[in-house]
């Protein structure tokens, strides 16, 4: 397992920063307000796409998305749903006597 898969919230964190760094660096604040706008549509749609593939990989509904239109309060509580852990199945309880 890839380090992104094993550390979800580090790897939204990460992939935030990246995004906000590259279109910083791509269309800066002194650009025409067109621009601007673009690029903070581009960004939403990567946050909204990056938040999406870490909530399939916690196994929860993309229904949290919806949280993002909250500020600030959606973010961190995305970042804060737990993962869902695999049922251990007890592999000695589920055999039926004399069925070896």
């Amino acid at each position: 397992m890839s380090w992104i898969k094993r550390h979800l919230n580090w790897s939204l964190l990460l992939a935030f920063l990246l995004i906000v760094i590259v279109l910083m660096a791509l269309i800066p604040s002194s650009a025409s307000e067109d621009l601007i706008h673009f690029r903070n549509g581009l960004g939403a749609i990567s946050w909204t796409i990056v938040a999406g593939w870490v909530l399939r990989q916690k196994k929860r509904s993309l229904c949290y998305l919806l949280l993002l239109f909250i500020p600030i309060v959606g973010e961190l509580v995305i970042i804060l749903i737990p993962s869902s852990k695999p049922k251990i199945k007890n592999t000695c309880l589920d055999q039926t006597p004399g069925t070896e």
